[in-house]
């Protein structure tokens, strides 16, 4: 049987759950793969979206290690016991598949891409050669033990923690500490209706909680233990670059690899650290963390740590809980620097080649402290930083961040000019 089809990796075509997308992403994981682990959350489509996964696998030869009901960072964690691992995780209405390599990192944009191109008429096997599906099921146990024998046995703050009835409630009670107060802390496989936002308003149970509770702390997960929020104990919810400026005070790794959009409040908790930039997606501070043989990574979908360079709430709310135990995190807060951030959407000429060059030829004699190409052009002065993203549709994104309003106006108005220069670059 000759294959000449695409496997789309991300959100299903205008919004709807397709069995048929599982099945071409499984044939061509398998093309290149012999054994694959696979996962989901609680939604009843990630389910339905794995099991047509499993049969794209088995049917072009490949092996399934099914580890069933488990977080993201755990499935994470198993893809070590095969060649890849597959998370099939709600998101909205529907579900779609995350995909991480052997090591626990996420796929590149570049591995999403080469996955998605069509198999080139690779010959499905017979019945013969199917695959044989492995039954597992201790994704989520394995990973709760492997942070236990990580972090060791430390006096960590008390806590509430609200899990939503997802996967979160198989690990993070455990982990967390002994002193803790769960909100929806069993998993739920029955309906279920729109998860709310991790904000002020979709965690206001959890904050009030917290409000009345002396010396307690939050942490609330989404549904598929892809994310955590952390609230101090005030009650005010800690942003994602406080919380990253607090872990790497508190752990002083070495070296560090941020994506460009991180904000300088983190660099400056750590002076002491090589501090490394790299594009804005998991996979690419994922892939120059395990290179440069980084401690942590830092992106917007988390913290990632040594040995399992996945984005991993639950270490992160670890972390911050044994902190919050010797010091109050909302004091360290209120310490912190205010930092200033702005954003627009520039429009470009026709040439975008025109317009790259002239970016890399102005930026190369700018006077700036530092400049770098991750995900676009991210330039570094004294008194800030702004990062130029690659064109796309005929537009570029800019951001601006630094701890002076008035300088932040100034930062703009040069990266404003730089683009309209670099347009009329000849």
């Amino acid at each position: 049987m000759e294959q000449d089809e695409r496997a789309p990796l991300g959100h299903w075509p205008e919004g709807v759950s397709s069995p048929e997308i599982g099945i071409r992403l499984g044939r061509a994981l398998a093309a290149e793969r012999k054994r694959v682990v696979v996962a989901t959350d609680m939604a009843r489509s990630s389910r339905m979206m794995c099991e047509a996964l499993i049969a794209g696998l088995l049917s072009q030869g490949a092996d399934v290690v099914d580890g069933g009901i488990a977080p993201e960072p755990a499935v994470a964690y198993a893809a070590r016991k095969g060649d890849c691992a597959v998370f099939v995780k709600e998101e909205g209405p529907q579900s779609r598949y995350v995909v991480f390599n052997q090591d626990g990192s996420p796929f590149t944009k570049e591995q999403v891409r080469h996955t998605e191109t069509s198999l080139g008429g690779t010959a499905a096997p017979d019945y013969a050669g199917i695959g044989n599906r492995l039954e597992y099921g201790r994704a989520a146990e394995e990973y709760a033990d492997h942070l236990e024998s990580e972090l060791g046995k430390t006096y960590k703050s008390p806590t509430a923690i609200d899990c939503r009835c997802g996967t979160a409630a198989l690990v993070a009670p455990r982990i967390i500490g002994s002193n803790v107060i769960s909100i929806d802390g069993h998993p739920d496989r029955g309906r279920r209706s729109a998860e709310d936002p991790l904000d002020a308003d979709g965690l206001s149970n959890l904050i009030d909680i917290v409000k009345a509770e002396d010396g307690y702390i939050g942490a609330g997960f989404d549904r598929s233990g892809s994310r955590a929020v952390m609230i101090d104990e005030e009650g005010r919810i800690i942003t994602r670059f406080e919380a990253a400026a607090m872990v790497v005070s508190h752990l002083r790794p070495k070296k560090i690899v941020a994506s460009a959009d991180t904000s300088s409040l983190v660099e400056n908790a750590c002076a002491e650290a090589e501090y490394l930039i790299a594009s804005c997606d998991a996979g690419s501070v994922a892939e120059k963390m395990v290179r440069e043989g980084a401690d942590i990574g830092i992106c917007e979908e988390g913290l990632m740590y040594r040995g399992l360079p996945s984005p991993d709430p639950f270490r992160t709310a670890s972390i911050l809980s044994e902190i919050a135990y010797s010091d109050s995190l909302n004091r360290m807060c209120l310490a912190m620097p205010v930092h200033y951030w702005r954003e627009e959407s520039l429009s470009l000429g026709e040439d975008l080649a025109a317009f790259t060059r002239g970016m890399t030829e102005i930026l190369n004699e700018m006077q700036a402290v530092r400049v770098s190409a991750a995900d676009g052009w991210r330039v570094d002065l004294e008194g800030g930083w702004f990062l130029i993203r690659k064109p796309a549709d005929g537009r570029v994104q800019v951001l601006a961040e630094s701890t002076d309003k008035a300088y932040l106006v100034g930062l703009m108005e040069a990266a404003s000019d730089l683009v309209r220069a670099s347009s009329h670059h000849q």
